[in-house]
């Protein structure tokens, strides 16, 4: 909820509205002020649509009479037992939703170059001047090419690892986002097994 789908939406729909307007040129509109994203601005205004959404959940699960929110920290003390900071639970199925958390690659040098996981894009306030992103799926090219790449009149380029393009993700998932960055030369395929280093100017992979 916080880190998933609902605020990377938010975040490309901010996207897409800049893309369009850094491209209003081509349809004959002609922006000589020129625009800027104020990165505060969007990141607050995904805040805002997370917790709103939150909150209806929270309080449509508080109003089923079937349901009842325990808070606390649970662990199993048998096959069928629960116990949520002493409170003793029991249930003939438990369904485990813990979320899940960003798989970082084994990639040489990486931890000491220093590196952005999908998780900490959603909060990031300071636009990075070149993104590398490592992975072509729906998180990959679905949500942060296409953000990072908008969210400027500077274009970043991206650079994508190809063994990891579109790994379980169909072309029409991460299509038309790919043959953006593509049309405005943002995209680009790196060969052989990576490997990252620290520089005075920033990190390199």
């Amino acid at each position: 909820m916080n880190t998933g789908c609902i605020p990377t939406k938010a975040l490309v729909r901010s996207a897409e509205i800049a893309h369009i307007v850094r491209s209003a040129r081509r349809f004959g509109v002609n922006l000589e002020a020129g625009f800027e994203v104020d990165l505060d601005a969007v990141m607050d205004r995904k805040e805002r649509i997370v917790g709103k959404i939150i909150e209806r959940m929270e309080s449509g699960m508080r109003a089923n009479p079937r349901l009842t929110i325990i808070r606390g920290e649970a662990r199993f003390v048998g096959p069928t037992e629960l116990s949520v900071d002493g409170t003793p639970l029991q249930a003939k199925r438990v369904i485990i939703a813990t979320g899940s958390r960003p798989s970082v690659p084994p990639i040489p040098g990486l931890a000491a170059a220093g590196y952005l996981t999908s998780d900490d894009m959603v909060y990031l306030r300071r636009q990075p001047s070149r993104l590398v992103v490592i992975g072509g799926g729906a998180v990959g090219l679905g949500h942060r090419c296409d953000e990072r790449r908008s969210h400027d009149g500077r274009v970043p380029r991206l650079d994508v690892h190809p063994p990891h393009v579109h790994r379980g993700c169909p072309i029409g998932g991460g299509g038309r986002l790919v043959e953006r960055a593509a049309e405005d030369d943002t995209l680009s395929a790196c060969a052989g097994p990576p490997r990252a280093a620290r520089r005075a100017r920033g990190a390199m992979l």
